[in-house]
Order: structure tokens, then C-alpha cells, then sequence
């Protein structure tokens, strides 16, 4: 599992799951390893138990957790308050907002509407004392003529804003866009045959770095993946990089080496 930072497309951390372990056991321990205060961070359905949203809290950042029917009665409450939602006139309480996308031949518009009317619902869950405003996203997407909708569901520590709200959701899909999608294709991490030991984590770490060091050309106008062979057939390119790159500090890497 891997923090993503969104702003700075950086991976920040990665554990590694056991064979006996899942993301709700791993999570706690990955969000130990960095400096989260005054961050948002998002997490998939299946990682947002109570006690996650607590750890956040205490460290001073705040969450935007989505909700599916893993989490029964949470889920269904805050999908029967938003039943029959109309995005253009909706009730006073509630605060909306929208975007519209463009991209490969998709479009996509959200409608976002989020509410800080939530006392009734920790009221309900006393454990999630730390929600402070509840969400939903209509998605309305149009490929190849033919259109569907759908609606997701969200909970939040922050207080109710639908421009940061629908930054924070949009921002989510990042990792799969940036990183997983990039390590799939440019690096064949899919097709890597090495299962077992220590490998796959020390695989996932060096495709991590080499992505990083790609990414710091900002003057190269080529693929990511074109990078990366550039970076393997020049070892002048690859030092410019490695040590001349905006990720590394100069005065550092001037010092002598003792």
C-alpha cells in the first residue's frame, strides 16, 4: 500500500501488506510514517473505519472517506438523506457545485452537493464523532453515445465546501491515473513474474523512485515512458537526474562525501 501526495505526485510512504493482513491492519502503520498535518486524505471505501478517521484527527488532518455497503447503516443514512436530491435547487442546508471534463473522447460532468447538517447522524454513530459534513457526487459520463449515472457517497472531517469537497474527490483518483496507470503500462509492473520474498517490495520501491526521477525532467516534453529508456541508454541523462534534478538539494549535493 502507498501514500500518494496528490499536489506533488509523489509517493511518500509504502508498506507492505502480509499474506494474513489487509488494509484496514496496514493503514494505521502507513499513516504513522509521514507528517499529515493540515493534509486531506482520502482512502477507499474498504479503509475507513472509525478509529482511521480518529488517528487522522489527532495529527491535525482532516479526511474525506467514500462510503459503500461495507458500512451498513452509515451508508444507508447518509444515502436516505440525500434520496431525491435535486442539484439545481436543492434543500437550504445543503451547498452544491459542479464540474465538467473532457478527455479522450469521455465526458463527465459531477454534481457535487455536500451539508454539515450531520448531528442527527453522529448522533446515530457516536463513534464517528469526528464527521463534520456529509457528501454525495452525481456522476453523469458520456462515452462512445452512450451515457450513465451514477451516485457515490462521502464523509468528511472538514466543515461544508463544494469546491473542496469535489477537489478533494477529484484529487482521489490520482493515485490510479499517475501512479497505478503509469506503473501498469511504462514499467509492465502487471506482468513483473517476481512473487515471493522481498522482491515485489523492493521492485515496487525501485519503479517508485525511477517514476519520481522521470518526472523531475519538467523540460522534457516526452513520455514517461520514453524517460525511462533514456534514462537506462544515457548515463549522462540519468546523472542529471539523479543529481541535478529540482529533487535534489544543490548544497547537499555539493558537500564532500566523508
Amino acid at each position: 500500500m502507498s501514500v500518494w501526495a496528490t499536489e506533488n505526485r509523489l509517493v511518500f510512504a509504502q508498506v507492505k501488506t502480509g499474506e494474513k493482513s489487509n488494509a484496514i491492519t496496514v493503514i494505521p502503520t502507513l499513516l504513522e510514517m509521514i507528517a499529515l498535518k493540515r493534509c486531506i486524505v482520502t482512502i477507499d471505501a474498504m479503509g475507513c473505519p472509525y478509529k482511521i478517521a480518529n488517528q487522522l484527527v489527532d495529527t491535525g488532518a482532516d479526511y474525506v472517506f467514500s462510503l459503500k455497503e461495507n458500512q451498513e447503516t452509515l451508508y444507508d443514512d447518509v444515502k436516505t438523506y440525500f434520496a431525491g436530491i435535486d442539484f439545481t435547487h436543492p434543500d437550504p442546508l445543503i451547498k452544491t457545485g459542479s464540474t465538467f471534463d473532457v478527455d479522450h473522447g469521455r465526458q463527465e460532468r459531477r454534481n457535487h452537493a455536500v451539508t454539515d447538517d450531520v448531528s442527527w447522524l453522529v448522533a446515530a454513530h457516536p463513534a464517528w464523532n469526528t464527521i463534520k459534513s456529509i457528501g454525495v457526487v452525481e456522476s453523469i459520463r458520456t462515452v462512445g453515445g452512450t451515457t450513465t449515472t451514477e451516485l457515490r457517497y462521502y464523509i468528511s472531517s472538514l466543515p461544508a465546501d463544494p469546491v473542496v469537497f469535489g477537489t478533494s474527490i477529484r484529487a482521489h483518483w490520482g493515485i490510479e491515473h499517475s501512479l497505478h496507470y503509469v506503473l501498469a503500462v511504462a514499467f509492465g509492473e502487471d506482468a513483473c513474474r517476481i512473487k515471493s520474498g522481498n522482491g515485489p517490495e523492493n521492485r515496487a520501491f525501485i519503479r517508485k523512485i525511477a517514476l519520481s526521477l522521470a518526472r523531475s525532467d519538467t523540460d522534457s516534453k516526452r513520455s514517461i515512458a520514453s524517460r525511462i529508456k533514456q534514462m537506462a541508454w544515457s548515463e549522462q541523462y540519468l546523472e542529471r537526474l539523479l543529481f541535478q534534478s529540482g529533487f535534489v538539494d544543490q548544497t547537499e549535493a555539493s558537500a564532500p562525501i566523508s
